[in-house]
Parts: C-alpha cells; structure tokens; sequence
C-alpha cells in the first residue's frame, strides 16, 4: 500500500483490474471498537479490510480518476455502522458504508439490510426522482476483493436535518443540548415537510403486488423483486409506545405506576376480560378489511416506505431544499397509508404541531392524518378510515358485542383457559405477599375499577392519565 506511516492514500489512475492479494488478511469486522494497536492505522479501527481493492475499484468506477481517504482518522459511526469517505478531484466524495456489531439485530438479518438498501436505492434512482444516494457497488458477505460486506454509494450532500433546532425539545425548561444547534424558522420547518410531502408522493407512485422489502431478483434481471420484510418492528428489539406524556421523569414514573396498580387491581392486561377485548378486535378488524381494501389507494397495491425517517436522515441544502434522505436499509413496501402519516421527525418526545401536520398534509387530502403508535388509537384510525365517523362510539361498541351471546359466550371460555394461570398467579402473590401498594394509591386504582366496569365509553389512554395527574397535583397543592 506504499509508506505505512503517511496519513493519505492515493491511489493513483490505473486502467487494470482489481489486484489479487496473495496475503490472507483476517476480515473479521464484527468486532465493536478497540484501541488501535501502535503502527496501525486509525483507518482499521472497527475492521480489517483491503483498502487497495477499495481505491483501486473507486478509481475504476469513476474513469480512472484517482482518488484519496485519510488513514489517520477513525471511521464515523452508528449503531449499525461505520463508514470512510473516499475523495476524488474536485473534492467529489464517496461513502463506503459497512456493517459493525450490534445487539439489535442478528448478523444474518444485519447482511440482508446491506443488500436490501442496496437494492432499494437502485430502484428508486431508476423509477423515481426521490432524493436518495447513488450505488455505484455492493456486497452482503465477506467474499468480495474488499473483505467486507459494504455499500460503496454518493454522500449526500448538503447538512443533515439534525444539525438544525428542528425539536420541540430543546425548548423544553432545563434540557441541556449536548451540541450547539443551528436556528430554524417555523416557515423553514414548513417548507422542508411540504418537500418530505412531495418525496412520498413520488413513493406512492411506485406499486408492488405485495408487502416486503426489496432484493436482488431471483431469475437475474435488472429489476429487484420483493422478498422478506426488514420492517424494525419485525426483528428490532421492543420500541417505547408511550407518546403524549409531558416529557419530564416525574409525570412519566407518575404514569407507569397508576397503571401498573390499575393492573395489579384488576385482572391486569392477560385478564379475561382484557382477553376478550382483543378478541373483539380482532373481529372488528377483519369485517373492516373490505372497506379499507376498496379504497382507490389500497387497490394500487403496495409503495417504497422507510420507516426510520428522521433528522438524522434527511439532508438539506442552505436554502432548506431537501437534497437526500439515507439510510434505507429497513425499507419495505407497505401499504399506502405508512405515505400518508406525518412523519414524526422528533421522535416519541414531541409529535408535530398543527402548522407542520398541515404542511405534509397539503396534496394528500385527508389521507395524510398524524398517526400515533398506541393500539387504541391505531384501532381507532383505520375504524374511521373504514366508517368515516362514529369512532367516537368504539368503547360502547366494544361493551355492546360483549353484551351479546357471542361475547358472553367468548368470555367464559377465555375464562375456563385462564383458570389455571390465575391459580399459579394466587399462589405466587400469597408466598411474595401479595402486591404492596400505599393506601392513598390502591383509592386511586380502586376508582378506576369502578369507572372502567360502569363506564361502557373508558378508555385507560393519555387524556386520562394527563387529567389524573393535574388533579392529584391540585389536590396535594391544596
């Protein structure tokens, strides 16, 4: 590779295949980060890996233009990956994007978003204008020239949305910000969700027959085929469901612990009773897949989604046009309805406010409704897309079906199942001493029995938790 102690490759202009090394090199990658060995450069600090056979492909790729990467600074890393940067002349730049340990994902499935991504970008940049990075080469497993798997493709550029003060959070009393973040006006903010409205646009376009995410065909065209769905939510570990709640500990531990003695209360989420209420959803779900199949939009078949859309993944330009989103290896195609929600950019800790929603909404109609990831008010979204009204009426409708022949005789059964479980449960408590809760917290958890067993419209959800806190408050400041 030339003097070992120099900072900067070049590689220079060679119109000769990639060479064969006759040295074996260990390849292992998988390993997370470790001090660099003195001697070795800072380049290798997360894998092993050819770094000839890299250059000399960039060069090839690009017409023999030469190109540079700086061997004495450490890669840039995610949780998922590392990745250099290669430069040309007139300071073009290519990312070379690899894979790195990671407890959320198995290996095997790590490889398939490598490949998936990969595909995914191809096909995007062949049937749609969307703003996305251009591959110029990639591998899912170690057997190439380079040693790993690896997607050789454009930097985005431009900065990304989550150098800018795009979250609510950072206004929020007390939080400190790790980095300074550059300003960002509401009519900026607006402007780039109208561009993200625009982008899934493009997106619903584009329609597969059926649910997954993209692979390299199977019969060697040059089209990608649909294969098993990478969707996080599938093979990720568990994501935090509680949205809504003010973002400060206090109230969040407040929350949990009245309904955790709500649950201990009562027979709990694996009660019969609660048993039964997912029994009936499952019901009212399946009498509405007709309605919501023969919507115009669901009949186009399935649209390109990214599901990890965030500011880290979106870049902008100094005039806030959207220049690329990245990061797509979770990609599926899915139905159009994942288009239309408002993308949450702020995570769980703010959803967006009216004027954003708005903006994405325009061009979308009524389609594009926020969505949020709690079960009852998912339910809830799809009743009214199938009905168009009356959800406000979902609680008594439950209670109604439960009231029926149908529902009595649903719930004797679950109940003659869950016999033997609540016996091993009883046994538990009374050798653990039964659940402890302070006086003034079982009144509480005894109320909510009593309203949820009287009141046929209850629905434990965050308006009842955000009152029941106010009112405590009021009631300790008094």
């Amino acid at each position: 590779m030339g003097a070992e102690s120099r900072a900067i490759v070049n590689l220079q202009a060679a119109a000769s295949p990639i060479p064969h090394f006759a040295c074996t090199r260990s390849l292992d990658i998988m390993g997370d980060f470790t001090p660099v060995p003195e001697g070795r450069e800072r380049i290798f600090a997360f894998a092993k890996f050819n770094l000839d056979a890299l250059l000399s492909l960039a060069t090839q790729l690009r017409g023999s233009r030469p190109c540079t990467t700086d061997v004495s600074k450490r890669p840039k890393t995610g949780s998922l990956n590392w990745v250099i940067f290669i430069t040309f002349d007139h300071e073009i730049e290519w990312v070379f994007r690899s894979p790195r340990r990671s407890m959320s994902i198995k290996t095997e499935s790590h490889y398939k978003m490598i490949i998936s991504e990969a595909c995914t970008l191809k096909y995007l940049g062949k049937h749609s204008s969307a703003p996305v990075p251009e591959v110029y080469s990639f591998s899912g497993s170690h057997d190439n020239e380079i040693g790993v798997p690896y997607i050789l493709m454009s930097k985005a550029s431009g900065r990304a949305l989550s150098e800018y003060d795009w979250s609510e959070a950072s206004r929020i009393p007390g939080y400190t910000l790790r980095t300074p973040l550059l300003p960002l006006t509401d009519r900026n903010r607006e402007k780039i969700m109208g561009q993200l409205r625009g982008i899934m646009s493009l997106l619903s376009e584009i329609h597969f027959d059926k649910i997954g995410s993209l692979f390299e065909a199977q019969d060697g065209s040059s089209d990608c085929s649909v294969g098993e769905c990478l969707n996080p939510s599938l093979f990720w570990e568990k994501r935090d469901t509680l949205e809504g709640i003010d973002p400060s500990w206090a109230s969040y531990k407040a929350a949990v612990d009245r309904w955790e003695d709500f649950y201990l209360l009562g027979e709990g989420a694996e009660g019969s009773k609660n048993r039964l209420s997912y029994c009936l959803a499952g019901e009212f779900l399946r009498e509405m897949i007709p309605s919501l199949t023969s919507h115009a939009s669901q009949s186009r078949g399935f649209a390109p989604c990214h599901p990890d859309l965030h500011t880290g993944n979106i870049f902008v330009d100094e005039n806030f046009n959207v220049t690329s989103i990245i990061d797509w290896g979770s990609a599926y195609a899915g139905p159009l309805s994942e288009l239309l929600a408002t993308p949450g950019l702020s995570g769980s800790i703010s959803p967006p406010g009216e004027s954003i929603v708005a903006a994405f909404r325009a061009g979308f109609g009524q389609g594009g409704k926020r969505s949020n990831r709690s079960y009852y008010t998912l339910f809830k979204t799809l009743f009214e897309l199938a009905h168009e009204d009356g959800s406000d009426d979902i609680p008594r409708m439950f209670h109604q079906r439960s009231m029926q022949e149908h529902g009595k005789e649903l719930l004797a059964k679950l109940r003659e199942d869950a016999e033997g479980e609540e016996t091993e449960e009883d046994e538990s408590e009374e050798e653990e001493g039964g659940p402890k809760m302070k006086t003034e917290r079982i009144a509480v958890a005894r109320k909510l029995m009593l309203m949820s067993e009287t009141n046929p419209n209850f629905v434990a959800d965050k308006r009842l938790w955000r009152w029941l806190g106010d009112a405590l408050d009021k009631a300790d400041f008094e």
